[in-house]
C-alpha cells in the first residue's frame, strides 16, 4: 500500500510516523503550512499541534472546519524540539472524502 500524499477538500490530512522513544513517549510538534495554496500566502500556518506521543506506530491528523484550499502544504514533525519528519502534500479536489 502507497502513503497518501493527495487529499480532497474535506479530508483529514495526516501524516503516519514510527516514534522511537527510549523513554516510551516523545512531544511531538506538528505544522501544516502552505507552500502553494490558492488565496493564501505561501509560509501561512495553517494549523499546529503540540503534544506528546507514546512509543511505536503513530498519526498526525490535521483537520479544518472550512474545505481546505486547493495547492501544496508541507508538513513538518519535529521531536523533542529536533526536526524528524517533512512531508509535501497536496489537495486536488472537491469531492467530500477519500484521499488518493
Amino acid at each position: 500500500m502507497r502513503p497518501s500524499s493527495k487529499f480532497a477538500q474535506a479530508d483529514t490530512i495526516y501524516t503516519h510516523f514510527n516514534l522511537d522513544a527510549p523513554q516510551g513517549s516523545a512531544q511531538i510538534k506538528g505544522t501544516l503550512t502552505a507552500v502553494s495554496v490558492e488565496g493564501v500566502e505561501p509560509e501561512t500556518v495553517f494549523t499546529e499541534l503540540d503534544e506528546s506521543f507514546p512509543a511505536g506506530a503513530q498519526w498526525v491528523r490535521f483537520t479544518n472546519t472550512m474545505p481546505w484550499p486547493k495547492g501544496v502544504y508541507r508538513i513538518d514533525l519535529t521531536a523533542e524540539g529536533e526536526p524528524a519528519q517533512h512531508l509535501d502534500v497536496e489537495v486536488v479536489s472537491t469531492n467530500t472524502s477519500g484521499a488518493q
